[in-house]
């Protein structure tokens, strides 16, 4: 990585932060890789500092570096407050995030939704397990990658309740809804969440 890249990042990064504390509710746009990149920066930076024999020049290196980490904690802060409150408020995100901050978003939008539902309809069969959590791109990836390598048991199972929601499978794939009475093969881990709900019961085949 050039030192012009490096800077680059650092330019980034702090002109990001300084716009965001400009507004206290708007979010500002910014690349998918900008978090991965900042944490690419600081890596190279730490090897710098490391490889520095130079006391004074490793004191004035460290002294940006903690600088830099400070900024960046406060960013990721500053904005996922932003991004907490425009989801409390029903306001949707329009601008484009980092995918770290993107996964958060629809995780928590769900979330939300979801504690909100069990306050105002107590008696609505709701469980934790029909919670879908999306993650970026590249986990999902390794995650359904380790699951294939993983013998997977099934069972089918008749559906007693009704479940308005998605719920992804252990072994990676989708299922759902399900409507009363609905018969599903699923994993036996996912199943049995929903057994021991009474929401579903096994099938003997």
């Amino acid at each position: 990585m050039s030192s012009r890249i490096k800077f680059q990042y650092i330019d980034d990064l702090y002109s990001v932060w300084h716009t965001e504390r400009e507004s206290s509710k708007k979010i500002t746009p910014i690349k998918p890789s900008f978090f991965s990149d900042i944490k690419i920066l600081k890596n190279k930076f730490s090897e710098i500092i490391e490889k520095e024999s130079d006391p004074v020049i490793k004191k004035i290196l460290n002294t940006r570096f903690n600088r830099l980490n400070y900024v960046l904690r406060d960013l990721i802060e500053i904005r996922t407050k932003k991004i907490v409150n425009a989801v409390i408020e029903g306001k949707k995100i329009e601008v484009n995030l980092a995918q770290e901050e993107y996964a958060f978003y629809s995780n928590f939008q769900k979330l939300h939704k979801f504690f909100v539902r069990s306050l105002e309809r107590p008696s609505e069969a709701l469980i934790f397990q029909e919670f879908t959590f999306y993650e970026p791109e590249d986990e999902v990836v390794k995650e359904v990658n380790a699951r294939e390598e993983t013998n997977i048991e099934y069972i089918v199972v008749r559906f007693s309740k009704e479940v308005k929601n998605e719920i992804v499978g252990v072994d990676g794939s989708i299922y759902g809804p399900f409507k009363k009475e609905d018969i599903c093969k699923l994993p036996k881990e996912n199943a049995n969440g929903f057994i021991a709900h009474d929401i579903a019961e096994k099938v003997e085949i």
